[in-house]
């Protein structure tokens, strides 16, 4: 069993309960933390890996000082990559994007080193586990 980092974007946080309930099936979440204002820091720590990409300014400003809900799972990775796509199909039909930025409804750890990279950009809003 992984450790998951989850994050239900701000363009879909009306969903975040029907989301988490679905999760809820295939792992056991052990925190979830809703967040008011997305801090610029873990939004830059998170996303490092695109620092070079025309759109990683963008991306950071696009996050910065919205509203998201993190949480931190354990489960199977594998399991819970399929269930990402479901859910981005199911609840990304009302996400609005911007013209050089695709918007999705959740981020899900697709590895134990992007679960590392991510519980450390966020790890000062999340109790350690």
């Amino acid at each position: 069993m992984e450790r998951i980092f989850v994050m239900v974007k701000p363009w879909s946080i009306n969903h975040s309960e029907k989301i988490f309930c679905k999760l809820d099936l295939i792992g056991e979440r052990l925190e979830t933390k809703a967040i008011e204002s997305i801090p610029k820091e873990a939004v830059r720590l998170q996303h490092i890996e695109y620092k070079d990409a025309s759109f990683f300014q963008l991306m950071i400003n696009d996050l910065t000082g919205q509203k998201c809900v993190i949480a931190l799972y354990k489960g199977n990775q594998d399991v819970f990559n399929k269930q990402k796509e479901i859910l981005r199909e199911r609840f990304g039909g009302d996400i609005v994007p911007l013209p050089s930025l695709k918007r999705n409804v959740l981020h899900i750890s697709a590895s134990k080193q992007e679960f590392d990279r991510d519980f450390n950009a966020w790890r000062d809003y999340l109790n350690e586990y």
